[in-house]
């Protein structure tokens, strides 16, 4: 760590405090430690990826997950990128509108509308994602695969705990 971001903020504890920390202390560092990548890696993916690439974070996300996915319904992307239902519209108008993806009825419901990436949003995109892996790579480059492994594993842990909690509201 530089000495840049160790001596800024208040002091963190050691590896060796927290390991002796009861839980009920613990999760008092846990969750502004969460607080501040959550608010970090937004900053990052805007200010890092948005001017390079063109595209917002969100749209940035959605070409993503059409890229890894066959034809999501617009509540499968909500879902995926945990976004309401209006912001998913403004989402793909934009990108309809820039002839980057487009809805397609769906084969069985015609109420339902899938979305896929157009040939031109797939040739952006295509275009895009070695620029991204290299950052997304860069920016986990102090980590090795267990441990991106288990940032993996522990996020989508808490992401369920919180997403379990919400619903039961």
């Amino acid at each position: 760590m530089n000495a840049k971001l160790k001596n800024s903020g208040p002091r963190r504890p050691s590896a060796q405090e927290l390991a002796l920390m009861p839980t009920a202390l613990l999760v008092l560092f846990a969750v502004p430690s969460i607080g501040r990548v959550t608010h970090l890696f937004s900053r990052w993916l805007a200010g890092t990826l948005s001017e390079e690439v063109g595209l917002t974070p969100p749209r940035i996300m959605l070409m993503w997950l059409l890229s890894r996915f066959r034809e999501p319904t617009m509540g499968e992307i909500a879902s995926a990128l945990d976004l309401t239902p209006r912001a998913i519209t403004r989402l793909v108008d934009g990108l309809v509108g820039e002839g980057l993806v487009e809805r397609v009825a769906d084969s069985t419901d015609g109420r339902v509308f899938r979305i896929r990436l157009t040939p031109a949003g797939r040739r952006r995109f295509n275009s895009l994602e070695p620029k991204l892996r290299g950052h997304f790579v860069e920016l986990f480059a102090d980590f090795d695969k267990s441990e991106i492994r288990e940032l993996i594993r522990l996020s989508e842990k808490l992401s369920d705990r919180m997403a379990l909690s919400l619903e039961s509201e």
